[in-house]
């Protein structure tokens, strides 16, 4: 595991298209923003593991799923810009 310590709105990147921003910093929480691809699945860990659990116990439904509700989500924004997305 790589570990970085970044201050807000300074930036990591992940290869040669994806960027995760430090938006804010308020007490234990910190809001991210995520450059990436609309081919790069981009999910919370436990969004992550509920449907690793689902997909353990029903029909599988794949992350092509969940991906169009990320895109969906990415279309709609959210207010901290057109191209944001919060999930």
């Amino acid at each position: 595991m790589l570990i970085l310590s970044r201050k807000a709105d300074e930036t990591i990147v992940i290869g040669e298209e994806v960027e995760v921003t430090i938006l804010s910093i308020r007490g234990s929480q910190v809001k991210l923003g995520i450059e990436a691809p609309k081919d790069v699945h981009v999910f919370r860990e436990e969004i992550r593991d509920d449907f690793t659990e689902e997909h353990a116990t029903h029909e599988p439904v794949g992350f092509e799923r969940l991906g169009r509700q990320s895109v969906e989500t990415r279309q709609k924004g959210w207010s901290g810009g057109a191209n944001s997305r919060s999930i």
